[in-house]
């Protein structure tokens, strides 16, 4: 009951009655929660939608009673209800484990491919974890159908190998990946600068004479010039993106 005493004031005394209710009921369940997974979702829902919302989704007092009440955090609070949303019944009598069913239940899972994880397992197949995300990624687009989809839609879009694509254009990837090559290049130049333990009269006298004899010293002075003046112009981006 210690979380109802920071709830007591924003709720009357029968849902507080309520609350403590399920409280008890999530923690029996919980004593196996991989087989009650849908349960516990259904509880945790009925739970959270005494809590009202206030500012546009929030509900204050309900993460700190899910903590304090259930043990779980409010992310695993939210993915036992999203589970049970989506499936109902039908993940119940699947008898898919959490593990599955979270994944199943996540926005960027094809819905082809849930369908086809349910269909199994009601059929009696053993999925695991690893087979789902197998039958997934047969369900996601290739690299070229997600390019396209991403265009039309504006969303990121993840395709068979694993990665997400934007929908930009071949060109414009190229521009980009080279764009940060050359960014993260020169950071990794500096950073492996500043790093050495060496000073640069170490440096000399460690390095062998056809190791340095052909350096460009025009080169050397273009990139301390470059870095004088990076310093500056760094500082005040970092004012902007980091106020």
């Amino acid at each position: 009951m210690t979380a109802m005493i920071s709830v007591k004031n924003q709720l009357p005394a029968s849902a507080l009655s309520f609350l403590d209710m399920k409280a008890q009921r999530i923690k029996a369940l919980a004593m196996e929660w991989s087989k009650n997974t849908v349960a516990i979702g259904r509880e945790l829902k009925q739970a959270r939608d005494r809590f009202p919302i206030v500012n546009s989704n929030h509900r204050p007092g309900w993460h700190d009673w899910i903590r304090k009440e259930t043990g779980l955090s409010a992310e695993h609070a939210i993915r036992f209800i999203r589970i049970a949303e989506r499936f109902g019944q039908r993940a119940a009598a699947s008898g898919l484990s959490w593990k599955v069913l979270d994944f199943l239940s996540r926005d960027t899972t094809p819905a082809e491919a849930t369908n086809a994880v349910l269909d199994l397992a009601m059929r009696g197949d053993k999925i695991t974890p690893s087979r789902a995300r197998e039958i997934a990624r047969e369900h996601l687009p290739t690299r070229a159908e997600a390019i396209k989809l991403a265009r039309e839609t504006g969303r990121l879009v993840t395709a068979r190998d694993g990665f997400m694509y934007s929908g930009a254009s071949e060109d414009e990837m190229a521009a980009y990946s080279l764009r940060r090559t050359v960014v993260f290049g020169i950071e990794r130049a500096f950073n492996h600068i500043a790093d050495c333990d060496w000073s640069p009269k170490e440096w000399v006298a460690r390095a062998e004479d056809h190791w340095v004899s052909d350096l460009n010293l025009g080169k050397l002075d273009a990139a301390i010039d470059f870095l004088t003046k990076l310093r500056p112009l760094l500082e005040k981006r970092q004012k902007v993106v980091r106020p």
